[in-house]
C-alpha cells in the first residue's frame, strides 16, 4: 500500500478464524503521506494480523510513512536482506521518516547492524508521535477506557 492520505482511513488484514499458520501481513510499498496536513483531519491506521513490512525494493530509498501501525503477532519493520536475490541494490536505503505511532508485538527494526554499520534497512530515521492520536484515533481502531494520567516529571 501506498498514497497521500486526504480522509479518516483504517486498513485491516487477517483471515479467521485465526490460526498462525494463515496470518496475513500488510506490506509498506511506498510513501503513505498526509500531504503536509498533520492536524489531525487526516488520519490512516494500519492493523496487521502478524507483520507490517517494508519490502526489499517496493520501498523507496526516501520513505515517509505517516499513520498509526499495529503488528498484531509480528513486528513492524524491514527484513534482513544482505545479499538478497544476488545483488544489494535494495539492501540499504537512505532515510525513514515516520509520524504517527507503532505497536508492535516484537521489536521494531528498519536498520540492520553488522560491525557498528548498517548492513541491511534504511541509514538514517526520524521518527514523531501524532498527539492527535489520543483523542481522534483511526476509525475502528482498537482502544480500550479513557486515557488517565499517571505521572509526570520535568526533565532539565
Amino acid at each position: 500500500m501506498r498514497g497521500e492520505i486526504r480522509d479518516r482511513v483504517t486498513v485491516a488484514a487477517g483471515i479467521f478464524p485465526d490460526s498462525p499458520s494463515t496470518n496475513v501481513d500488510i506490506i509498506l510499498n511506498g510513501n503513505i503521506s498526509y500531504g503536509g496536513v498533520k492536524d489531525g483531519t487526516r488520519v490512516f491506521g494500519a492493523v496487521a494480523q502478524r507483520h507490517v513490512l517494508i519490502p526489499w525494493s517496493g520501498a523507496p530509498n526516501n520513505l515517509e510513512i505517516d499513520g498509526a501501525f499495529i503488528a498484531q503477532k509480528g513486528r513492524f519493520g524491514r527484513r534482513y536482506y544482505q545479499n538478497c536475490c544476488g545483488t544489494q541494490a535494495h539492501a540499504i536505503k537512505n532515510s525513514i521518516e515516520r509520524f504517527g505511532m507503532i505497536a508492535s508485538n516484537l521489536v521494531p527494526v528498519t536498520a540492520w547492524l553488522g560491525g557498528g554499520q548498517v548492513v541491511s534497512g534504511y541509514r538514517t530515521g526520524e521518527s514523531s508521535y501524532d498527539p492527535n492520536l489520543l483523542y481522534l484515533p483511526p476509525p475502528f481502531f482498537p482502544a480500550t477506557g479513557q486515557p488517565e494520567f499517571i505521572s509526570w516529571e520535568q526533565v532539565e
